[in-house]
């Protein structure tokens, strides 16, 4: 079986890190929105801190919705401090699961077919039920490739 590796021993500096940023973040706050609820920033005040206080002109609003909405995970228009240090955390395993997708993706069609995950996983040693059924549960539209946008659905 693939062994899970214990996040909170891997990640504790970058999880200290982003603690800090999103302190930062909440020094950007609008003074109305600073006073009961909990603690977090919505688009503006995203907006606001990239803008003021990294002085990122050269940001465009779309780039900063795309950033939002990818830690606005749950839709409400607003990223608390869990979150935020949790999706901003996965930023290393996410480089890490797209080099390896694209270092297996030999020859290059944007997608894995079950002889590059076979291969893959055959030089580690995983044997070949454990791949099919990793294949078989990865490959969510069942076309028989493993996508790039399903394999990072695992980080």
């Amino acid at each position: 079986m693939l062994a899970k590796l214990d996040e909170a021993e891997i990640y504790p500096p970058i999880e200290a890190k982003w603690k800090v940023v999103f302190e930062d973040i909440m020094r950007c706050r609008e003074p109305q929105s600073q006073s009961g609820g909990p603690a977090g920033f919505t688009l503006e005040e995203f907006r606001k801190y990239i803008r003021e206080f990294l002085r990122k002109k050269d940001v465009s609003d779309v780039e900063i919705k795309d950033m939002f909405f990818d830690l606005d995970v749950d839709g409400k228009n607003f990223v608390n401090q869990v979150v935020f240090v949790k999706e901003m955390s996965r930023a290393p395993r996410r480089q890490a699961y797209e080099a390896a997708f694209d270092m297996k993706d030999f020859n290059r069609d944007g997608k894995l077919g079950q002889d590059e995950i076979t291969n893959a996983f055959q030089i580690v040693g995983v044997k070949d039920e454990l791949v099919k059924k990793f294949f078989k549960e990865v490959d969510i539209n069942k076309d028989g490739y493993i996508s790039k946008t399903e394999f990072m659905k695992m980080v």
